[in-house]
């Protein structure tokens, strides 16, 4: 076993107390996410959306409409009360925030970003056309969305 001076002994020590540290945070970070996959879109379970949602959700799906495209569009216009109700009360939908994404924090982007993966089967169309959408086009976050997309698949 190969022994360490005093110095070696307190920077080892000190490395180990920060990969702790990380480990702590990471776990914090998860614990959070976890909450989220737990609760995520419960509102469209509630008597406040539950009708609604049901109808736009079947009407949707009797007509094939695809999400994204402009007779989606014309499609939520029926339903817009709703989805705003929707979008006013869960967090991972940047409409949920005064400055839309710029309020968002990290937990909220990941769970938004869950949801557009679980919505479709085109994750780079989702992006691309939410980030026109958002107005985060060639930002860092857009590039972030897409590189994640690319790791995920």
């Amino acid at each position: 076993m190969r022994r360490f001076d005093e110095k070696q002994m307190c920077f080892i020590e000190s490395v180990e107390k920060h990969i702790q540290g990380v480990q702590a945070w990471i776990r914090v970070v998860c614990n959070e996410l976890m909450k989220r996959s737990v609760t995520h879109d419960e509102s469209k379970l509630t008597d406040a959306e539950i009708h609604k949602s049901y109808e736009a959700y079947w009407d949707k799906k009797d007509k094939e409409i695809k999400w994204g495209t402009p007779e989606y569009y014309k499609h939520c216009e029926e339903f817009q009360d709703i989805i705003d109700l929707h979008r006013q009360g869960n967090r991972h939908h940047p409409e949920f925030h005064a400055n839309g994404i710029k309020d968002m924090d990290l937990i909220d982007v990941v769970e938004m970003f869950c949801d557009w993966r679980a919505s479709g089967d085109d994750i780079d169309f989702s992006i691309e056309h939410n980030a026109k959408k958002y107005g985060i086009e060639n930002s860092i976050l857009h590039e972030i969305l897409k590189n994640t997309a690319r790791r995920m698949i």
